[in-house]
């Protein structure tokens, strides 16, 4: 009684893993794939883009010459805000702004890796304040 029931259940696995295995086709092609597979060259660092201000002289009010404007490409720009609305006209008004708070991020060297405004808390946008049924 046991061997019949022992060699049952050999042949339901035996076949059970033949249904679920992958196709040998599709296994033997992919280790093809893998092994045929050339190197492939390291891809170039993008192009850093041109910037119709960087390296132009500025002038001030008065038309005198007070430097050469010059792009941080390794520096990011944050604006806090807690709305996803006109980040330009935010940043202008953080810009703009005296009381603006300014936060500078530096990276593991010390160099400034980022520039994040922030209006003054006063002028901060109010959140939004819910209550639940259960508290009315």
């Amino acid at each position: 009684m046991v061997l019949p029931k022992m060699g049952a259940s050999f042949v339901i696995k035996k076949f059970a893993d033949e249904v679920m295995a992958e196709p040998r086709a599709i296994v033997e092609s992919a280790i093809a794939d893998v092994t045929d597979t050339p190197k492939l060259a390291p891809t170039p660092a993008p192009a850093r883009e041109q910037d119709e201000f960087d390296g132009q002289p500025i002038s001030d009010e008065n038309g005198h010459v007070i430097g050469t404007a010059r792009r941080l490409h390794q520096v990011a720009l944050y604006v806090v805000s807690d709305t996803y609305g006109d980040m330009a006209k935010e940043f202008e008004q953080c810009v703009l702004d005296d009381e603006s708070r300014k936060f500078f991020v530096h990276d593991e060297q010390g160099r400034i890796a980022g520039l994040i405004y922030a209006p003054h808390p006063d002028k901060m946008p109010a959140k939004t304040e819910a209550i639940r049924a259960d508290d009315i």
